[in-house]
């Protein structure tokens, strides 16, 4: 994940994916040379990141008995510590995170003292921070070194250290020094928070916090007209009233644009699945009696490729999708352009898509002269739009993009139900598809065999060169999570290669 290689250094990104190896399913029986494979390093340098980690976790649970042979230590059963614990540890000592943890919650930062604290120079501290920079350039945001602070719209910074605070911390500890996460907890009743909604409450502290730091050191919203297109005549926002205590010196004008900030993430930052339809009904609801530009070119959007692709893709079917869509296209406009997206730390190369029709048709209707009067700000940012849309909409419509899914040929059984469960696997598998008659197994990606592949007929047809995988009738979870990680293998190579063509 990007994440971990934006602010880990070698070392410690090599433990981490060393850990999430040894957490997933079905490696009770690995040993030092399949994780050594797994992670392309030498037989050594897996032993010996081997030993680092076995140090971490020793320091994090004391009780763990490291005498141990190393076929049980070599477990997922042996560290209880989880992956999302295990990254804040080495978050936490990250020289990358510390730099961005100072920068951001120190009233007076400068380069000089937090390199004498931290014992380095400011040559590494920028050797160092090289892949975070270039990250945060396609948000249009810098570091200044002279007067120490991240540079650029005071919205996008937000966005992007909300993010960072979450995925680091999500909810494990809070991560602000100068106030403690209870005293925000009057904040959030007055918020109306649900208070059977977790994510939403954790996140609506979160976001809180990192308002009351940024406005503490005096980094305020400037522009409250960008959020009109959510605020404007909307009773919710109406009814918000944020505690005095976030910003009681503050003019009744910038106390009113970081209302209408706050107001505006909850529905463009924030997101549970708890709350998620309501939020939307909430949303769509607005947008329509408003008679919303973003509102109509989405049911247009919808609308068009529904009957392009002849589906069931309408705004009434997908409201989910419809929110997702409605948020992607609210906070571009306000925002005037690309901004941070947890999704950016995940999964950043979308590249894929641009070699799609969905991706063409998408970006010739959002070059139409209703987008260009109605949304220019949408029109202007139409090809990093057209991805994420592509992104988006690809699980809803991958049937029509076959050449990119993995054809499975299914040598099986299909009495009682031995097979039932492996083939309502397949079936809601998004990314493969099962051949059927008149095909042929030649035209498979991988033939799937419950016969051994020893056996002469699955023999045979190996000669082909193309990947047998054998199916035990008594499969058990590791059996199908390793099916879909050979599924997902051959998946991203078919990707892959309909990039390079």
């Amino acid at each position: 994940m990007l994440f971990e290689e934006i602010f880990l250094e070698k070392a410690d990104l090599q433990k981490f994916q060393m850990f999430r190896v040894l957490k997933s399913a079905g490696t009770n029986s690995f040993t030092i040379n399949d994780i050594s494979e797994q992670l392309h390093l030498s037989y050594q340098q897996t032993y010996n990141t081997f030993q680092d980690l076995l140090q971490d976790m020793q320091t994090m649970n004391p009780q763990l008995d490291s005498t141990l042979n190393r076929h049980e230590l070599l477990s997922q059963h042996t560290f209880k510590t989880s992956l999302e614990r295990y990254r804040l540890f080495l978050l936490e000592q990250s020289l990358v995170f510390q730099f961005i943890d100072y920068l951001v919650q120190e009233a007076a930062p400068s380069v000089s003292e937090f390199c004498e604290q931290h014992f380095v120079s400011k040559s590494t501290l920028l050797r160092k921070s090289a892949a975070l920079k270039r990250f945060m350039l396609q948000y249009s945001l810098r570091f200044s070194y002279t007067d120490l602070k991240i540079v650029g719209d005071e919205c996008n910074i937000r966005y992007f250290l909300f993010i960072v605070y979450w995925i680091g911390f999500h909810g494990m500890r809070w991560p602000l020094h100068h106030f403690s996460e209870s005293s925000l907890q009057q904040s959030l009743t007055t918020v109306n928070t649900p208070a059977n909604d977790t994510i939403l409450t954790l996140q609506k502290r979160l976001l809180l916090g990192i308002m009351r730091v940024r406005i503490t050191n005096g980094y305020l919203i400037h522009n409250n007209n960008l959020f009109k297109i959510l605020t404007a005549h909307n009773p919710s926002f109406e009814q918000l009233s944020l505690p005095t205590e976030l910003f009681n010196y503050l003019s009744a004008r910038n106390r009113q644009r970081e209302t209408e900030f706050f107001f505006f993430a909850q529905f463009s930052l924030i997101t549970s699945a708890t709350t998620t339809q309501q939020r939307a009904h909430q949303l769509t609801a607005y947008l329509t009696e408003q008679k919303s530009p973003l509102w109509q070119l989405t049911v247009e959007l919808l609308g068009n490729l529904s009957t392009t692709y002849k589906t069931k893709l309408t705004v009434t079917n997908e409201p989910t999708l419809t929110y997702n869509i409605l948020r992607l296209l609210m906070t571009t406009t306000a925002l005037q352009g690309n901004y941070p997206k947890v999704i950016d730390f995940y999964q950043p190369d979308l590249t894929s898509y641009t070699q799609t029709q969905l991706y063409q048709y998408i970006l010739a209707f959002l070059s139409r002269t209703t987008v260009t009067q109605n949304a220019a700000q949408l029109y202007h940012h139409r090809e990093q739009l057209a991805t994420y849309l592509c992104y988006l909409l690809q699980p809803k419509l991958h049937h029509f993009e076959d050449h990119q899914m993995v054809r499975i040929w299914l040598v099986a059984e299909n009495n009682d139900r031995l097979t039932d469960e492996l083939q309502r696997f397949l079936k809601f598998l998004k990314i493969a598809q099962v051949m059927q008659p008149p095909a042929q197994p030649t035209d498979a990606d991988l033939i799937l065999s419950t016969i051994d592949t020893q056996a002469p007929l699955i023999q045979q047809m190996a000669t082909t060169g193309i990947p047998i995988l054998h199916w035990n009738l008594e499969a058990h979870d590791t059996n199908f999570f390793q099916l879909y990680t050979e599924i997902k293998t051959l998946y991203m190579a078919k990707q892959t290669t309909t990039r390079s063509n």
